[in-house]
């Protein structure tokens, strides 16, 4: 049926690995099923593509016609005349940032670069899901608890994303989280392709980490 003409949907892999990236036809569609993976329901799709096509899990396949992007999260099987996965929608594109500090001249004492915060990887293509129920913990100095809230980010794993490590920061609508655990488990043997899982927490307030320098 995806040979059908009109049928299915045209998507570019990969984009952002290669100037002149494959495109493939797709099926996709919502399951029939509730699925438990990272406690993500809505954004799941089913994705069936040709046996001739070279879709592995941890791609990113855009939509040619409506610039949706997806990340595939299973590794693909075959399934009588198609290869059968299942793939996320990305609901948002994300900087990841760590704290520098200034570097000053050993001679002159002059500072040579400001303290701030500096990029480790922008525009990394992402799905987002809170993770379990909320969490509260005392807060210092305060009376009473506070809400922690924890969310799950889902990237492609490649040279980028390989860069970000637990205690970078990033930006999500307004709110300031903080990566405090990454999980491999979503790579194959070979560690150079699939999907890298960070666990993360949202900074007290929203707001970035206050540096006394």
């Amino acid at each position: 049926m995806l040979n059908i003409p009109g049928f299915g949907t045209t998507v570019t892999i990969n984009p952002n690995l290669s100037d002149s990236p494959t495109q493939a036809k797709v099926q996709l569609s919502n399951p029939n099923f509730k699925t438990n993976y990272q406690n993500i329901t809505d954004n799941t799709k089913i994705l069936r593509f040709n046996l001739e096509d070279n879709i592995k899990k941890g791609d990113y396949l855009t939509e040619n016609s409506s610039g949706i992007t997806y990340l595939v999260t299973w590794q693909p099987f075959k399934d009588i005349n198609s290869y059968k996965s299942q793939c996320q929608i990305c609901n948002a594109s994300l900087v990841f940032e760590t704290w520098k500090d200034a570097v000053l001249d050993d001679n002159t004492g002059e500072v040579v670069s400001e303290a701030g915060y500096s990029p480790v990887a922008s525009n990394i293509k992402c799905f987002t899901s809170r993770s379990g129920m909320g969490i509260f913990s005392s807060g210092v100095g305060e009376v009473g608890i506070l809400p922690l809230g924890r969310m799950v980010v889902g990237v492609q794993f490649n040279d980028k994303t390989a860069k970000v490590k637990i205690g970078h920061e990033f930006n999500f609508h307004n709110s300031q989280y903080k990566i405090i655990d990454i999980d491999f488990g979503q790579l194959d043997d070979s560690e150079n392709l699939g999907c890298l899982v960070f666990h993360t927490e949202k900074l007290e307030g929203g707001r970035k980490t206050e540096v006394v320098i």
